[in-house]
């Protein structure tokens, strides 16, 4: 019975890092960097599949030590609404990571073609220059 003790106390344990981790998104999403941003990504999903071990692990036991079903259920249940936040913003985070490297590969499309524009531009104003001579 102390091992499943022990799990939820790292189950709330990595719940209260996700808590933390989350605190700091709206300040990592304003820096626009996307590597920040992938990595807080990173952080966020990692934590969340470690919490998810833990449940699997801590179920298993519950299971095994002939625990009320309704009651790992209702556990289960609760925990999993708690990780579900947390994936929201997992998502928001990707999603905002996905925007930015959007935009940025349409600026460099942008710029490319103005600049084969531009080019175009000076080749036909040498050709008609060359012309009047």
């Amino acid at each position: 019975m102390s091992e499943i003790k022990t799990l939820q106390e790292k189950i709330e344990g990595k719940l209260k890092m996700l808590k933390f981790t989350v605190e700091d998104t709206e300040k990592v999403l304003d820096t626009e960097d996307v590597k920040a941003i992938k990595r807080h990504g990173s952080t966020l999903e990692s934590i969340i599949d470690k919490t998810h071990h833990l449940k699997l692990q801590a179920q298993e036991l519950k299971i095994e030590n002939n625990k009320d079903l309704a009651e790992i259920r209702s556990w289960l249940e609760n925990l999993e609404a708690q990780i579900d936040k947390f994936e929201g913003t997992l998502k928001q985070v990707k999603y905002v990571a996905a925007n930015i490297r959007s935009a940025k590969e349409d600026k460099r499309k942008e710029d490319k073609r103005k600049r084969i524009v531009n080019e175009e531009i000076e080749l036909e104003k040498a050709k008609f220059q060359v012309c009047e001579t």
